[in-house]
């Protein structure tokens, strides 16, 4: 112990307004309408900026794509402008950028890429805007018509009013771009519901049907956090809910950060429920935190996606057609069988009621009975592998 006094706690207030926003808004409103599209980094989620972009992107009838590997999903889900997360690799993400004529990034590392694939994910001709907390990213490694520095909600709160009358003498362009915004979003999830719906009589559960199950089970309210590479790109596609907080996963990439999380989300959010959808392999890193769920009592149900498989490490693998053994279609050490893991029995020693589920029709019903029993269990679902 030490009688050396501690001083007095010190108030930060970072939340600078960024500079050049007349010339932005100009900028801004000087593209036709549809041909700007918006990025929803993560940084809006630490900024708080939820409502702000979603007032962006309604005043620019704007499609929004969140971020390439995300922590967070910003943006309401069931709005009719959010497009979806950008993929990973740099050529996907041309694909999708190249449908415009400029970009508008709101947040730092938006486009980080894990794949090499040869091109740049900003086709050429494509403008990019950024408005980011942390001048380090600006312009770094696209060539931007303007990049401004400032904290993403003071300044798009000083953005708004700049940039509403420039666009006023287009209202009926806009209004036309939101109503199409809905139809399509209409169209999209109708397409996905029928793709799960060919495959739910599968013998073996396809990916895609088991994150539409998790999706409709969850609903729009409760906080999900994900680390089930299998599952994860489906799981993004079904969300639907109004809140921009509904979602987390992990943007570094380690395994075994899914399980401690979840439990930490609970106990952040007075002891809400949560569900943790994760993987087989990253479940391994972190079991423990199923003891501590059950310890402390929290509604976490820990939903494992089980394809008895490191598939994140055969997928990078794939990439890489470089590789003999991906060429002779040999993973060694990413199998996880021989035995396969017993999760419910795993779960049982450290105090966690589970049950596992091989056809898809029991998938939503054992995650509601899991959230409605209102402690720590777990739910095995048993997916085809790759």
């Amino acid at each position: 112990m030490s009688a050396v006094p501690t001083g007095e706690t010190s108030t930060i207030d970072q939340r600078a307004v960024a500079g050049s926003l007349d010339r932005l808004a100009e900028k801004l409103a000087a593209i036709a309408p549809g041909r700007l599209a918006l990025i929803a980094g993560d940084e809006i989620d630490a900024s708080d900026a939820s409502a702000q972009m979603v007032a962006l992107a309604d005043l620019l009838a704007a499609p929004v794509y969140g971020s390439s590997w995300p922590a967070h999903i910003p943006f309401p889900t069931a709005h009719p402008l959010w497009a979806g997360n950008l993929p990973t690799r740099a050529d996907a993400i041309a694909d999708i950028l190249g449908r415009y004529d400029a970009v508008f990034a709101l947040g730092g590392k938006s486009l980080i890429t894990v794949l090499y694939s040869e091109v740049s994910a900003v086709p050429p001709g494509v403008q990019v805007f950024q408005l980011s907390a942390d001048v380090r990213d600006l312009g770094r490694t696209y060539a931007t018509s303007l990049s401004t520095v400032g904290d993403i909600r003071a300044s798009l709160d000083a953005l708004l009013p700049l940039l509403g009358p420039r666009l006023a003498d287009r209202a009926e362009d806009f209004s036309d771009l939101r109503a199409r915004a809905v139809t399509a979003r209409v169209e999209r999830r109708a397409t996905l519901a029928a793709a799960a719906d060919a495959a739910f009589e599968d013998p073996v559960i396809a990916p895609l049907v088991a994150a539409r199950e998790v999706a409709r089970a969850v609903g729009a309210e409760t906080t999900i956090v994900d680390e089930a590479p299998a599952t994860l790109t489906h799981l993004r596609t079904f969300l639907d809910s109004p809140s921009a907080h509904q979602y987390a996963a992990m943007r570094g990439g380690v395994l075994g950060w899914g399980m401690p999380a979840a439990v930490g989300f609970s106990l952040g959010l007075d002891r809400a429920p949560v569900v943790c959808v994760v993987g087989d392999g990253a479940a391994l890193y972190s079991p423990q935190a199923l003891w501590t769920a059950a310890h402390e009592k929290l509604p976490v149900t820990f939903v494992v996606i089980n394809n008895a498989e490191y598939n994140i490490l055969k997928t990078f693998m794939k990439g890489q057609a470089h590789y003999a053994s991906v060429r002779a279609n040999r993973f060694i050490a990413m199998d996880l069988t021989d035995p396969r893991i017993n999760f419910p029995a795993l779960a049982a020693s450290m105090g966690v009621p589970a049950r596992r589920v091989t056809r898809a029709a029991d998938i939503a019903p054992a995650i509601e009975a899991g959230i409605r029993s209102g402690g720590a269990n777990l739910v095995e679902v048993v997916v085809r592998a790759t």
